[in-house]
């Protein structure tokens, strides 16, 4: 789109950051883990933020893919749907919470290459 003679702004989205998140803690998270950010006086996303950073990346070897209610840049599909691979009876929820973030991140991440795969056609 060209917002001014020789500029332009590329938008795009993801189709559900928040939600999957929101979706993460109100349908699996542990009642333990709810009742210690509220002992901590922090929400429960700051909890599972603060302990998924102790981890790093891909080590849970949970993979995760963010299209919980489909996907909306680059691939522009509605009918896609998510998945969390590599869960085990032993998983725990902030190793669930990094692999969602890893997801959401490696999606923004397949956009930005997009834009720089295809900048130079304008």
């Amino acid at each position: 789109m060209e917002l001014c003679q020789d500029f332009f702004a590329y938008e795009a989205g993801q189709s559900a950051v928040g939600d999957i998140f929101e979706w993460y803690v109100d349908n699996c998270v542990p009642e333990e883990y709810k009742k210690e950010a509220l002992k901590k006086g922090v929400n429960i996303h700051s909890l599972l933020e603060e302990k998924a950073s102790k981890l790093k990346p891909g080590e849970s070897g949970l993979l995760a893919l963010d299209w919980l209610n489909g996907n909306r840049s680059v691939l522009v599909d509605t009918d896609l749907t998510g998945m969390i691979l590599g869960l085990t009876l032993l998983t725990k929820p902030e190793e669930i919470y990094r692999a969602l973030i890893e997801a959401t991140a490696y999606g923004k991440n397949m956009i930005i290459e997009t834009f720089e795969k295809y900048r130079s056609t304008y």
